[in-house]
């Protein structure tokens, strides 16, 4: 993916990361509905 558009998604998966508890991982679904939801895709 061109830079831009990595770091849109680098930002969106860290966004999800910060919202749960400890030491936490984003699953491939929760990325691609927060990326649709972002209006991303």
């Amino acid at each position: 993916a061109p830079l831009a558009e990595a770091a849109k998604l680098a930002n969106v998966a860290a966004g999800l990361v910060v919202q749960k508890l400890g030491n936490a991982t984003v699953t491939q679904a929760e990325l691609v509905a927060a990326v649709q939801k972002a209006g991303l895709a």
